[in-house]
């Protein structure tokens, strides 16, 4: 991590602490301010305060939080937006607090015993710890700063007990290299791993927001085009990931995080397997047995709940349809009393129809949910792309139309 300039801090006096900053924050006004003539003259100050710094040799960085203001009057102006993400920001927590769904039962941070001997008068490393975010058994997760850059990040270590357990320090070796190795909006970002003092390490950028499971939870089911851009959103993080042969195989709504941009960011790569041409090398053997189940049971695929081992892209499409079924339903596409119950019913039940149970969900969403849910993964959709483009369909050109646009340029 460089040593860069802060242009919200050194311009917009927000401090490394409350960043990334809210929209609110942003423009300089208070907290959930519905006035739209406050939320203009705020937004206009804001911008023309900005404009003074595009001719200088920060120029690009001032365009960039340019935009960002326009997006912020723009989301904060429409009562309909506006109250969508306010919705978030109540809920906002750090997302690093997703370790409670693959780490099961929380414990009391001062019960772990990672940090204690890695931190010294606040400090682990370059980093100054601000709190305790999340601890279990298999991470510990604090608000940081990088003291050279000034930036706020997640610091993840994991904790002593845990080190003890080959394979979990395997896994979590894998999941700093994938996560620091590959880029992407819709993924969250891996900024430096390691060991320090013995302890590993994995530090990500700071993302401040809620996860789709509690969104829902808190706003029952969502609009259509809200919950088909978060999905879409996902799927293209998860493109990134299939592209360099890593497979995340625990997508659900919980590790689907929605900063306060309104940007959804997949997180917790603690399962994932990296495929047979993978690009990321961890220098470890496959982890998973043969048989062995991973994942959670109302978002798996069939094949996926026999044989963890042997999954692809496919069972990442597949879990990732059953989010969609929950974004705009409100809950899972399958149920059950027992996991036996629930495992065989995405194996034996029939696919359910969006627009059976939500009249305006559109056909063609109704379509690709129908193919991403296929029993058999060689009928579903063979790449995540794919199933962008079903989501997000382009405008046909009619047949005349086609003819018209060969023959017009030849006529000229």
């Amino acid at each position: 991590m460089q040593n860069t300039f802060n242009p919200y801090h050194k311009w917009l006096a927000i401090p490394p602490e409350e960043q990334p900053p809210t929209l609110y924050r942003l423009l300089g006004i208070a907290p959930f301010e519905s006035d739209p003539d406050v939320i203009h003259s705020a937004a206009d100050a804001r911008m023309g305060f900005l404009r003074t710094f595009q001719a200088g040799p920060n120029a690009a960085i001032a365009e960039r939080l340019l935009n960002e203001v326009s997006r912020a009057r723009v989301c904060l102006a429409d009562p309909a937006r506006r109250a969508a993400y306010d919705c978030v920001l109540r809920a906002a927590k750090p997302a690093d607090a997703e370790a409670s769904e693959a780490a099961g039962p929380a414990v009391r941070p001062e019960a772990t015993t990672a940090a204690g001997p890695a931190v010294s008068d606040g400090m682990f490393g370059n980093y100054r710890v601000l709190e305790s975010i999340y601890a279990s058994r298999l991470g510990e997760v604090y608000k940081a700063i990088h003291v050279p850059s000034h930036t706020l990040v997640s610091l993840k270590m994991l904790p002593t007990e845990a080190t003890r357990n080959p394979e979990t320090l395997r896994r979590f070796h894998r999941e700093q290299e994938i996560t620091c190795k590959l880029d992407h909006p819709n993924l969250v970002a891996g900024y430096e791993s390691g060991t320090h003092r013995g302890v590993a390490y994995l530090v990500t950028e700071y993302v401040v927001g809620t996860n789709l499971a509690t969104l829902v939870g808190q706003l029952g089911p969502l609009p259509v085009e809200q919950a088909v851009a978060y999905t879409v959103q996902a799927a293209r993080g998860l493109t990134q990931l299939h592209l360099h042969g890593v497979f995340h195989r625990n997508i659900k709504p919980h590790v689907l995080w929605v900063d306060m941009r309104g940007q959804v960011k997949v997180g917790n790569l603690f399962l994932a397997k990296l495929g047979e041409y993978a690009s990321v090398d961890d220098g470890q053997d496959d982890l998973t047995q043969m048989g062995q189940m991973m994942g959670t049971p109302e978002y798996l695929a069939p094949e996926q709940a026999v044989d963890a081992k042997s999954v692809d892209q496919r069972a990442d499409i597949y879990s990732l349809g059953c989010t969609l079924h929950f974004l705009l339903i409100g809950r899972p596409p399958y149920g059950g009393k027992s996991l036996m119950d629930k495992l065989m019913a995405h194996r034996a039940q029939p696919i359910p129809s969006l627009r059976t149970l939500r009249p305006d969900v559109p056909e063609h969403v109704d379509r690709a949910f129908q193919r991403m849910l296929a029993k058999e993964r060689g009928q579903r959709y063979a790449f995540m792309g794919e199933v962008v483009d079903a989501l997000e369909p382009k405008p046909r050109i009619g047949f005349l139309a086609r003819v018209l646009a060969r023959w017009l340029p030849r006529r000229r």
